[in-house]
């Protein structure tokens, strides 16, 4: 039962205009006709029909939902258009008029033709029409006839379709050989499933008129088709169900609430996203929206916002300036000054990545006024530190000369600025030397080079000036040294680089090719990888210090955060190597636990000890603490991360009033963990979401809020049964072994992987990675799994080079 008064809605839907995405009605012009020619008797003023090719019909599906075993609704995905047969033109049956038209035959045809000689006085409601009923199926009705026209001059007649039209198109100046089929006319102001009326007057006697064919309508009265598009459409702009408040009405799927609907992962699977509608939405009140009124308002959602498309060239990106993350700062400025390793930064810059993206995102790296002031006072407090010695080492002459200062200035310049400069650029910052003595005079250029944009951001933006909206531009050598060296090591370009980009070495894919693959080897490139793993799994230096738990529920824990945390950065030297496998981050061993992490594995007093050899970093007590309660796991957050980080699915945002569930203890069969978060899967208001995250959490039962393996809880045995849902592999696992095996070795996995990738270390946001070169890359692992071919592929690919503005 469709409730409210929807109805009315689906009534009203299958009747409009089916003129394309917007569903709009069609222009409201008379019928498209061509120049007349030959005979212009004192007729009605209307148009002559002169060419007989194939006009361009709309072939906008009208489809029919049908109820499905399940009660769901399955959709046509390739409706064909409803087109009427040819009918016999003298087939007159239940027709309103068709005197004095008569029947003729003339060897095997049968035909009419008008009775009597000519008629000069055409009015409507003369008599001397053939009525014939026929019921649109698209904007565009097209009508064709198989006749014979002997003579120009004197065979011919009109044709209108009332309701269309309220003009005659003449039928003359044509002659035919024989019988041939001609198009007629076409109006293409028509309303699918409307009824029309088409008319024939009789001019002269000698058309002779076969068959008719319509294209875009059915001869006769036929029940309007049900068109799944429009009437999801009025679904999703209904004011009571509230879509277009948090989802927008332009095809960007962009609202007030900013929760787009442009490339959403469920949004492709038409009965994954009908779920999730008839169980979450509105979210008000997700009665509202049962599962007839889901089911056209996913496919509407499909058809508008997320068509299948033919794979694209990949565009390049927007030009930009790109502020250098706090770990590129320190360690610009550590290669710059010669800092030591362990100098003592100030607080208040950090590298935080969240759900939605890394900390390397440009779109997210800004200049507050509390960072420009950071920014100040940690150059001044460094510059201020400097000491001779220093200065010395990073002068190309001697500081005591008077000119010197104007060489250290230029040298010093170019070299933070990452690329060549012009006297003419250096020297701006020699103001900064003036009213100084001594020393001081470099220490002041220093500070003021350093609060340079040019410093603290770095461009792709290549260097024409000249560069206007929509063009391309190719990157320049400095630029590309910059976007490498940083993806790769978080560091500034060595003088190497640099070198090479000078000397036009980093113009072509295949010199950066080169060029990467030989600082593959560097140990830096395998540190920036284990840095984006870690963000990838938001177990990363912005997220686990953080971290608390329950000093009852975790003992120690705070004491064992080290410990926890060196357990992951061992797996990842052996494991998350520039060589190692992505399959082996989901199942190569955890290392044995010794020392200070094995007695806090023992402190839960579990009957298995520390359990089976961990595998993969899903087991690791690093991800099992980070996504967990304050006293107890959460097989809730654990199901969030796995569906957003390693399947790349977005999820509905939780209600307003999230109830309280259950706690331990508070029913007589609600022992363990597990049985308080089955409430979620058993409330119908619940387990729409839930059965998303909540299955997937379920296989890490094993693992306690404070990242140590347990058989029991609170006095019963862990149920670690789950299942993999929505995804092109489903099925059910138990225990994350399985879990994890399940997830090595699919391309869904890959391909999301891939893209975080991307997102990291090319500093972009999720809805701006190129589909097509995440597939690409997702698909080469699938013969060689091998990290480094992630790396190399996102940096060598050609739209590295190029950026649009």
């Amino acid at each position: 039962m469709i409730k409210k008064s929807y109805k009315y809605i689906l009534l009203a839907a299958a009747a409009m205009a089916i003129a394309g995405c917007d569903g709009g009605v069609a222009s409201s012009s008379d019928a498209v006709s061509s120049t007349p020619s030959g005979n212009t008797n004192s007729m009605p003023a209307v148009s002559s029909q002169a060419t007989s090719s194939a006009p361009v019909v709309s072939s906008t599906p009208v489809v029919v939902a049908s109820s499905s075993s399940g009660g769901g609704f399955i959709f046509d995905s390739d409706p064909v258009v409803t087109t009427s047969p040819t009918i016999e033109a003298e087939a007159h049956e239940n027709q309103e008029m068709f005197a004095p038209f008569e029947v003729q035959s003339e060897g095997e045809r049968t035909f009419i033709v008008a009775e009597g000689v000519r008629n000069n006085d055409a009015v409507d409601d003369a008599t001397g029409q053939a009525h014939y009923t026929i019921t649109a199926s698209d904007t565009t009705i097209a009508l064709y006839s198989t006749l014979n026209l002997r003579d120009e001059e004197r065979d011919s007649f009109f044709i209108k379709i009332e309701g269309l039209s309220d003009e005659w198109l003449m039928e003359n100046s044509r002659t035919t050989n024989g019988f041939e089929e001609l198009l007629l006319g076409s109006w293409n102001n028509a309303v699918a499933g409307e009824t029309y009326t088409l008319k024939l007057l009789r001019r002269e006697s000698g058309a002779q008129i076969d068959s008719l064919r319509v294209e875009g309508a059915m001869f006769g009265v036929t029940a309007p088709a049900e068109n799944p598009f429009l009437i999801g459409k009025q679904f999703y702009e209904d004011e009571a169900l509230a879509c277009v408040d948090c989802h927008g009405i332009n095809d960007d799927g962009v609202g007030a609430h900013h929760e787009g609907l442009v490339g959403c992962t469920f949004c492709s699977d038409h009965n994954a996203l009908a779920d999730i509608i008839e169980s979450t939405m509105p979210k008000q009140d997700p009665s509202a929206c049962d599962a007839e009124c889901a089911a056209y308002i996913a496919y509407y959602v499909k058809k508008q916002f997320n068509p299948e498309r033919p794979a694209e060239p990949i565009a390049p990106t927007k030009t930009r300036a790109w502020l250098l993350t706090a770990t590129e700062y320190r360690a610009t400025l550590t290669e710059l000054l010669g800092l030591p390793s362990n100098y003592g930064w100030m607080e208040g810059f950090t590298d935080v990545s969240d759900d939605e993206h890394y900390y390397t995102s440009s779109d997210h790296l800004f200049v507050s006024q509390p960072t420009a002031l950071y920014f100040l006072e940690q150059s001044e407090a460094i510059a201020s530190g400097l000491s001779e010695a220093q200065l010395s080492a990073m002068s190309p002459c001697n500081l005591g000369q008077e000119a010197c200062i104007t060489e250290f200035t230029r040298s010093f310049a170019s070299r933070a600025f990452r690329k060549d400069l012009t006297n003419q650029e250096a020297d701006r910052y020699l103001v900064m030397a003036e009213d100084v003595t001594g020393l001081d005079r470099y220490r002041q250029v220093i500070v003021g080079i350093l609060n340079s944009p040019f410093f603290l951001y770095r461009t792709e933006i290549g260097n024409n000036a000249n560069i206007v909206e929509g063009d391309t531009t190719q990157l320049t050598g400095y630029e590309v040294a910059s976007l490498i060296s940083y993806a790769l090591t978080g560091k500034p370009p060595t003088d190497e680089l640099m070198q090479a980009a000078r000397d036009g070495e980093l113009n072509s894919i295949a010199s950066i090719r080169l060029v990467i693959n030989e600082m593959l080897t560097q140990p830096d490139v395998t540190e920036r990888l284990h840095s984006f793993i870690r963000a990838w799994l938001l177990v990363d230096e912005g997220k686990w210090p953080g971290v608390e738990h329950s000093d009852v529920a975790c003992g120690n824990f705070d004491a064992a955060k080290d410990a926890i945390e060196g357990e992951l950065e061992q797996f990842l030297r052996s494991n998350a190597t520039i060589n190692s496998s992505l399959e082996g981050l989901f199942t190569a061993a955890l290392p044995e636990p010794t020392g200070a992490l094995r007695e806090y594995y023992l402190s839960n007093n579990d009957p298995a000890g520390v359990g089976p050899q961990r595998k993969g970093v899903l087991s690791s007590g690093i991800f099992a603490a980070r996504h967990a309660q304050y006293s107890t796991p959460s097989p809730v957050m654990r199901g969030v991360i796995m569906r957003k980080r390693l399947l790349c699915q977005e999820l509905p945002e939780p209600p307003a009033n999230v109830p309280m569930l259950g706690e331990v203890g508070s029913a007589p069969n609600v022992i363990t963990n597990r049985d308080v978060f089955q409430a979620h899967l058993t409330d119908a208001a619940c387990s729409g979401c839930h059965k998303l995250m909540d299955p997937l959490g379920f296989t890490l039962e094993h693992m306690d809020a404070c990242g140590r393996y347990r058989t029991v809880d609170n006095g019963g045995d862990i149920d670690a049964s789950g299942e993999i849902y929505l995804t092109d592999f489903d099925m059910p696992v138990n225990g994350i072994d399985e879990l994890s095996t399940a997830f090595s070795n699919q391309p869904e996995v890959r391909e999301c992987f891939v893209s975080h990738a991307y997102q990291f270390y090319r500093g972009m946001d999720s809805d701006q990675t190129p589909r097509a070169l995440t597939e690409l890359i997702a698909g080469n692992l699938e013969v060689n799994d091998s990290l480094r071919d992630v790396i190399v592929g996102l940096l060598t690919h050609e739209s590295i080079l190029t950026r649009a503005r």
